[in-house]
């Protein structure tokens, strides 16, 4: 399997070939695109879908078709990642802890995030990019409700041809995803704590590795799926 080697590609502004050109000089031959959909409170069923206006450029949907097309130009594949965001009371809280409080709350949470990601799945579609993410580290909507992402999945996979993949969290999450035989590769956002030093040398650094990659390999060997990572952060 070809060995990915991709960054975050944010765009506050319109960007052009130029802009994207250093990546090549990193060998960079895939970026992730990340738009967002608004949700205000970690309890409320009602998603906004912003794909123009008061969003940056590059979260808008001519953004992320054109960052899209002048990578694709290069070499470059894009994966679109859609995030949810939580405002209203809750702002900037961990989308992992969403709940729903009554089960009519969490139909209406789930037919909500359908149109959400459908229509990202529409836009990858039309664009030609070459991955989707169906979700990123919605820890508490899987408890419960493996019937209502299959659902969510199945309706993407009718208006999507591309790769997709599910962006769980680097701590417990990725290991309990229950649909992982729907995908095409096991997303990790990958930030396993390596090391308590300030100043840890390589052989440190790989030592720390060690468990995380032998968990990683536990899931992959499960269930036969390629493991991506999805987002990767150290200092």
């Amino acid at each position: 399997i070809e060995r990915q080697r991709g960054v975050s590609w944010v765009a506050g502004g319109p960007v052009t070939l130029e802009d994207l050109q250093p990546l090549l000089v990193h060998h960079v031959n895939w970026i992730s695109q990340t738009p967002f959909g608004w949700q205000r409170g970690l309890d409320s069923p009602e998603i906004v879908v912003a794909t123009s206006g008061r969003v940056l450029w590059g979260e808008s949907d001519d953004g992320i078709e054109t960052t899209a097309r002048l990578a694709r130009g290069i070499g470059i594949h894009t994966l679109l990642k859609p995030h949810l965001w939580i405002t209203g009371p809750d702002h900037g809280r961990w989308s992992g802890d969403i709940r729903m409080k009554t089960p009519a709350d969490w139909a209406s949470w789930f037919a909500a995030y359908e149109r959400f990601i459908l229509h990202y799945a529409l836009l990858a579609e039309r664009t030609g990019i070459e991955a989707l993410s169906v979700g990123t580290e919605l820890r508490g909507t899987l408890p419960g409700h493996e019937t209502e992402w299959r659902r969510v999945i199945t309706e993407v996979r009718k208006v999507y041809r591309g790769k997709l993949t599910y962006s769980a969290n680097w701590h417990v999450e990725y290991e309990e995803v229950p649909f992982w035989d729907l995908l095409d590769t096991i997303g990790v956002q990958s930030y396993f704590p390596l090391t308590d030093a300030q100043r840890p040398g390589v052989d440190v650094l790989m030592g720390g590795w060690v468990s995380p990659a032998a968990a990683i390999e536990r899931v992959q060997q499960r269930h036969g799926k390629p493991v991506v990572f999805t987002e990767m952060g150290y200092r």
